[in-house]
């Protein structure tokens, strides 16, 4: 069966089958799902976008797009029907529900946009419908290698054939036309779809009216798919007659009115139409013919007619007078906006490098003006010229206005009104400058934005907001997965320090999620990237791991045992470091929770990044873990409370002394530590039974040899002669003439010890 656009004529034209489009069907289905159960961030939800995304690419190592169509009940893909309703009731339902007749992904197309485009779909337990459609998600996050058609087609006979990719892919007609004039969609609409009424020839004798030498040379039609520069070239490709037929018509049609009188906007959008379409042809030969085609018909007055057709309007040049002598009388007098704005439009589109910089020295002063309404008019101005010279690549001029917009933000007392109007530019500055990988001075701007936000920094509340929230816009998905991707692809340390730093400057909790998306890749120089950016996030890395470490997921377990998978045990790990490099309550509460986990090595990794932080709060979670049933985890517990030397540790420390003499060695040493001069008086106590006389002879036993094994490092006479006394009373026994008593071993050791250290004769063994 042929497909056709309504009201367009039939053809039917040969297509490739691809063998497997339904299977690519399936997986971004199954991809949608996935994804309404993991949160944003989580790594299942990137993995869910894997397969589809492999899929697709596949297909495009071969054709140029994979165009997804739909078709009444039928889903068709690059020309081939997909069968399997299970397979395609959802699709259709969320087409249905998008007004979306077909989709094209073309070669260009990336993981993150494909994610993107796919998170649009879901729809978790609770969630409300989107609020924004989907050709108008796809703008917002700039997803350029997606396209949504809205282009209506219609079977017209039994052949499962499908019109050839150039017209089924294509978005409509009229938003091809309207990205060639963006300012002015609705007047091209009419140009080139409407018929005239009446008589449709041109004064040219062709004898076609605008409907008929719209779509391309004499007898074509044009393809919906083609692009912009395609259909620039089929305007240009027209005949003199064609065209002066086109103009006559149309130009008609949008003046006529009852009182025969046009209003300056139309006016000037009738010129900057004549311009446009008469570009490379011969005005001076073709505009009389209009004119007088016009004028014969009496559609206009007489001077409209010579403001219409005057040559100077198409001259840069004049036209930059008619401008400046407006812009010296901005504040003054009324000025007549919509001229302006057409103005300035064609001045910057001129091409012409001085004149365009001449415009705009002349504009952004206009910015600081106290009048909102001039101020306004500016800032609009120099919108439109951002636009232009960004479609036209003029870098440049646009490298000149991005200058001339970061100096006037390093004024620290520009007032919050032209902050804002200034911030509203480069916002269309920012990820254009991002693209260009221009990251050092993508890093000027956002130094400038952070100060407004740092406490030495004096400003008004209202300048904060400024700042906080265009940080928080330019810190879209495309600008993430840029940055993110220049850790990956091996670039020098400089630029990696630089994009690190970027990262830093944006708006954290956003980074801090994106980051969750790199932080245990293999890449060993992308991964400790992303940690360093994560631990210096602070809170907001924080707030990312609260929602991380709540989902549980994150726990998966390998079967039969309290060990965490090696995925999950990665992302925990890396998440309990950067904890460590964040001294905060926030973060130490995370790590308490944590060192409850069953995995051991979850627990240790807590005790390591607790003693890293080094705050008072940090030796409460540690007291806290001196009760853990592994020994290793209490051994390094004691080692670590012993290195933060916090005196609050001395009563939990003996407390566990008591209760688990099997950590004696450890303990004793570390309270010995913490104590410091006053450690003799403990240990002496210890040795004398003092505190422990209620436990059992072989714990005593064991926290002595602690005490002898500790006293040996100290210089103290009381207690080589107090160990003395234990040899002495020790030797007296029966058991140390029948076993080898370790204890008394230690305890002379000890005293030899010390006596070397004390310059005193050695003590004599007694055994």
């Amino acid at each position: 069966m042929a497909l056709r656009p309504v009201n367009s004529s039939v053809r039917t034209m040969e297509t490739v089958v691809k063998p497997d489009y339904g299977v690519v069907l399936k997986q971004m289905l199954g991809a949608i799902r996935r994804l309404e159960m993991y949160p944003p961030g989580h790594p299942a939800a990137a993995q869910a976008v894997e397969k589809p995304f492999l899929a697709l690419q596949e297909i495009l190592k071969s054709s140029d797009h994979v165009t997804i169509s739909r078709v009444e009940d039928k889903i068709i893909v690059n020309g081939k029907t997909i069968e399997g309703t299970d397979i395609l009731k959802r699709l259709l339902e969320e087409l249905d529900r998008e007004n979306v007749n077909s989709l094209t992904f073309s070669k260009s197309l990336n993981k993150e946009e494909l994610g993107s485009f796919l998170s649009f779909f879901v729809k978790p337990l609770g969630k409300k419908e989107q609020t924004v459609s989907l050709p108008g998600f796809i703008k917002t996050n700039r997803i350029r290698s997606i396209r949504v058609d809205q282009l209506r087609y219609e079977l017209v006979n039994e052949d499962e054939v499908v019109v050839k990719s150039e017209i089924a892919e294509g978005a409509d007609l009229k938003a091809q036309i309207s990205e060639i004039v963006r300012d002015d969609p609705d007047l091209l609409r009419e140009i080139f779809l409407a018929k005239p009424k009446g008589e449709g020839g041109s004064g040219g004798g062709s004898g076609r009216g605008a409907g008929d030498g719209a779509g391309g040379g004499p007898g074509d039609e044009p393809g919906s798919g083609q692009s912009r520069g395609d259909m620039e070239k089929h305007i240009r490709n027209l005949s003199d007659n064609d065209l002066v037929g086109l103009l006559a018509s149309s130009l008609e049609q949008r003046l006529k009115s009852s009182d025969s009188e046009a209003s300056p906007s139309e006016l000037n959008e009738v010129v900057d139409l004549v311009h446009r379409l008469l570009e490379d042809r011969e005005k001076k030969k073709l505009l009389p013919e209009v004119k007088k085609i016009l004028s014969e018909r009496g559609v206009v007055q007489k001077e409209h007619l010579n403001l219409i057709f005057e040559e100077k309007w198409l001259r840069s040049q004049q036209v930059m007078d008619e401008l400046e002598k407006m812009m010296e009388n901005l504040g003054t007098e009324e000025v007549d906006t919509e001229r302006f704005m057409f103005l300035w439009h064609r001045v910057m589109s001129s091409g012409e490098n001085e004149i365009i910089r001449y415009a705009l020295d002349k504009a952004l002063p206009k910015i600081r003006y106290q009048d909102s309404k001039i101020r306004d008019l500016a800032a609009s101005a120099l919108e439109k010229a951002l636009q232009c010279l960004s479609s036209q690549n003029m870098d440049q001029e646009f490298s000149y206005l991005r200058g001339r917009l970061c100096e006037m933000i390093k004024d620290r007392l520009l007032p919050a009104e032209v902050f804002r109007d200034c911030s509203r530019l480069l916002k269309m500055v920012f990820p254009e400058t991002i693209r260009g990988r221009r990251f050092g001075e993508a890093q000027t701007i956002l130094l400038e934005y952070n100060a407004r936000l740092s406490p030495e920094v004096v400003c008004s509340g209202d300048t904060e907001k400024v700042a906080r929230d265009f940080l928080r816009q330019v810190t879209d998905e495309s600008t993430l997965a840029l940055l993110t991707s220049q850790m990956k692809e091996g670039v020098p340390h400089q630029n990696i320090q630089l994009t690190e730093e970027i990262l830093e400057s944006l708006d954290g909790g956003r980074v801090a999620e994106k980051l969750l998306e790199i932080f245990t890749t293999n890449d060993r120089a992308a991964r400790m990237s992303s940690l360093r950016v994560l631990s210096r996030l602070g809170e907001s890395s924080i707030a990312a791991f609260r929602t991380l470490l709540s989902d549980p997921g994150t726990f998966l377990r390998t079967e039969g045992s309290s060990l965490l998978k090696d995925e999950q045990w990665h992302r925990v790990r890396n998440v309990i470091y950067v904890l460590g490099n964040i001294p905060d309550a926030k973060g130490i509460e995370l790590l308490s929770k944590l060192s409850h986990d069953s995995d051991v090595r979850v627990r240790l990794e807590v005790v390591k990044a607790l003693e890293k932080m080094g705050v008072g709060e940090c030796v409460d979670a540690l007291v806290g873990m001196l009760k853990d049933r592994d020994k290793e985890v209490r051994k390094r517990v004691i080692s670590a409370l012993s290195a933060l030397g916090d005196e609050s540790s001395f009563d939990p420390l003996m407390d566990h002394l008591r209760r688990t003499p099997q950590d004696a060695r450890s303990a004793v040493a570390a309270i010995v530590k913490i104590r410091g001069a006053e450690s003799t008086g403990f240990l002496l106590k210890l040795l004398r039974d003092q505190g422990i006389g209620h436990l059992a002879s072989r714990q005593k036993d064991e926290i002595k040899m602690a005490v002898f094994d500790t006293s040996r490092q100290i210089n103290s006479t009381d207690l080589a002669d107090e160990i003395e006394k234990f040899v002495e009373q020790r030797g007296k026994g029966l058991k140390s003439l029948l076993v080898k008593d370790k204890v008394l071993e230690s305890a002379n050791r000890a005293v030899e010890a010390i006596r070397k250290r004390s310059h005193f004769h050695p003590v004599t063994s007694r055994q």
